[in-house]
């Protein structure tokens, strides 16, 4: 993996942005150009998608390293609220609670069981359904350091550690990032942009075919 391949990388990740305009212009000619609860949750989660690849992007650019990478986080974060609308029985109502900024474990999936983090997480990353999440688990769990006070703070600027002696940089840049480790952080931003556009996707075929909403079991509730 070469610088080159790097820029190419993040070049195609800040092209998402485009995409994500297209979709944004398709779900308000949908249905007549109707509008619903779960279209301005969506608008919520492109527009923080958006800001945070750009932030993301820069920081990165910028050898700060340890803050773009306490990004992924906040973006799987998008995911999994997105993911969220997909349990309920009303998404729409649901969709209006968080944009009120209504806490999900007041709420109950089609199951009735309460949407409390660890549930949320399990049903995401161990449901059978969704085996498909489980490249993620390793993202969540690898990203999750970076929030909190951990060893990937206290050595990504160490230099030099050996019998006990060792060579800290105080600085705002690392200016020894591997390669691999910029690869692993941008190829999961890719992969968490994808499935934003894919379920908003979704969201918006169902507004555009709402005969079809039984047959494919997609969301549907006025």
């Amino acid at each position: 993996m070469d610088k080159n391949n790097i820029e190419e990388k993040l070049s195609e990740l800040k092209k998402s942005k485009e995409i994500l305009d297209n979709l944004v212009k398709r779900m308000w000619e949908a249905d007549n150009q109707k509008l619903f609860w779960v279209d301005l949750f969506c608008l919520w989660i492109i527009s923080r998608t958006n800001l945070l690849i750009a932030g993301f992007s820069d920081l990165l650019i910028n050898k700060n390293f340890i803050s773009s990478s306490s990004l992924i986080r906040l973006h799987l974060d998008s995911l999994l609220q997105l993911f969220w609308v997909w349990l309920v029985d009303k998404p729409h109502d649901f969709a209006k609670h968080k944009m009120d900024w209504g806490q999900t474990w007041h709420y109950k999936d089609k199951d009735w069981n309460k949407m409390k983090d660890w549930y949320l997480r399990k049903k995401f990353f161990e449901s059978e359904d969704n085996k498909i999440f489980l490249g993620l688990k390793d993202i969540y769990s690898e990203t999750s350091w970076f929030i909190h006070f951990s060893d990937k703070h206290i050595l990504s600027q160490i230099s030099l550690l050996k019998d006990w002696k060792f060579t800290m940089v105080l600085s705002d840049k690392m200016n020894h990032i591997p390669l691999n480790k910029e690869n692993e952080a941008i190829n999961a931003m890719l992969l968490i942009t994808w499935w934003i556009i894919k379920y908003i996707n979704s969201w918006i075929y169902t507004k555009e075919n709402p005969h079809l909403c039984k047959k494919y079991k997609i969301l549907w509730k006025k």
